[in-house]
């Protein structure tokens, strides 16, 4: 089809005009597949640069967008397109990237003057948790392939918390025992703690270099937590007897005395990665990353927010409601009550055999077990609440309570200075 105008004495006239097309027209319906034709209003734009930046998927965005049209058959773009826009705005965020990041560090401080740019440590999270740090750099996070480096500990309810992250320009030891790390790096800036090298890495590479061993001796695969090269005659082979000479950095029963609570590798850290991997992928940008980490760590807030309020304002289920359980439900918060009462759970099909006949007991005197779960977990296990129960000893000492799982009284106060509201707990400084 085609029409021609003309300018004639400042007059702009049709001087031509032929209405039969010289090609066949697209049938009812596939216009939209016609690039002419593929449009997006700029309110559609705005709802996909903000879908974008939640990660929503495009399948998901082409289908709130295609349900505000009326329908898929009424919407004149497809998800191809979608997809195309996703790419041109990552594109422009490549671009200006850290500009993008440094605007964002201006615009946290603007709204909190007590925002550094440098990352600095959760002061309240750290200060009350930060006897146990899990940290793992398996998971590249952005674009630039650099390694991320979450450091998470344990709430008061057993729940992951973000201290700090990281972004690594460099790895230079590629093991999952890095010499370098734990020869300098742990003993200067957290001195006098105990590393613990993650069992799962070192199982599942073990696995990986030793393959036939582990295929002809399936027994292995379970005694490897206690290295037993002697039992599989595995003195000869290199990797078991290096193994062998670390087995004190990573077999549990080399740190049941140390407080490593409801962990055994860095599952913590890896659940974290997990979820950053689920929202960030390895071609997104700093920036993306940066607001991401900002909405998780006050997801994570939120959540200890959450629990906070239930164990104050409800009553965990009560499974025999004996007095030392309901003891425990008073002292514990309330996801830790029910770890306890898990034990409490496996005491009848423990048995007690009595050596010494008609002896008695003081409340206060110590009370121990072999598998020194309070000193790893700081509850008591099963073995001594049976034994509690047997000696008709309804009530733990106190000690056996310690603070880190216990509610905590949180009040809130002002910071004059910036007239903001302060959330203060009992260990927290008083302004």
């Amino acid at each position: 089809a085609k029409m021609v105008i003309t300018l004639k004495n400042g007059t702009w006239l049709v001087t031509s005009l032929d209405m039969q097309h010289n090609h066949e027209l697209s049938p009812h319906g596939e216009a939209k597949y016609l690039r002419s034709h593929k449009h997006m209003t700029n309110v559609e734009k705005l709802f996909t640069r903000t879908f974008n930046s939640v990660k929503l998927p495009t399948r998901k965005i082409m289908a709130i967008l295609s349900y505000l049209r009326g329908g898929i058959h009424a919407t004149p773009y497809t998800k191809k397109f979608v997809s195309n826009m996703r790419t041109m705005i990552r594109q422009e965020t490549k671009a200006n990237d850290m500009m993008m990041v440094l605007q964002y560090f201006r615009k946290r401080q603007d709204h909190d003057p007590r925002f550094y740019y440098a990352f600095k440590v959760d002061s309240r999270f750290y200060e009350l948790y930060g006897d146990c740090i899990s940290f793992d750099t398996t998971y590249k996070t952005n674009r630039y392939n650099l390694p991320f480096a979450p450091f998470v500990g344990i709430t008061g309810h057993a729940h992951n918390c973000l201290f700090a992250c990281a972004i690594l320009h460099d790895e230079t030891i590629e093991t999952d025992q890095d010499v370098a790390m734990k020869q300098q790096a742990i003993p200067t800036v957290f001195t006098g703690t105990k590393h613990r090298n993650c069992l799962f890495h070192i199982k599942k590479k073990a696995e990986e270099k030793c393959a036939r061993c582990f295929a002809t001796k399936p027994p292995l695969h379970e005694d490897f937590s206690d290295i037993m090269i002697v039992r599989h005659k595995l003195e000869d082979i290199k990797y078991f007897k290096q193994m062998w000479d670390m087995r004190k950095n990573f077999v549990p029963v080399y740190f049941k005395k140390d407080f490593f609570p409801f962990i055994h590798s860095t599952a913590r850290s890896e659940g974290t990665n997990a979820v950053f991997k689920d929202n960030v992928g390895s071609t997104y940008s700093v920036m993306s990353f940066l607001s991401e980490y900002q909405r998780i760590s006050e997801d994570k807030m939120e959540k200890e927010r959450e629990q906070d309020s239930l164990t104050r304002t409800t009553r965990p289920t009560m499974w025999v409601g004996s007095a030392i359980e309901l003891q425990a439900a008073k002292k514990y918060n309330m996801s830790i009550f029910y770890k306890f009462q898990a034990q409490l759970k496996l005491t009848p099909k423990l048995h007690v055999l009595e050596v010494e006949k008609n002896l008695k007991y003081d409340l206060n005197e110590d009370v121990s077990c072999i598998c020194q779960k309070f000193l790893k977990d700081g509850i008591v296990c099963c073995h001594v609440l049976k034994v509690l129960d047997f000696l008709n000893i309804s009530k733990l000492p106190n000690k056996y309570y310690i603070d880190r799982w216990m509610p905590k009284e949180t009040k809130y106060t002002r910071d004059i200075e910036h007239n903001m509201p302060v959330e203060l707990t009992e260990n927290s400084p008083q302004l």
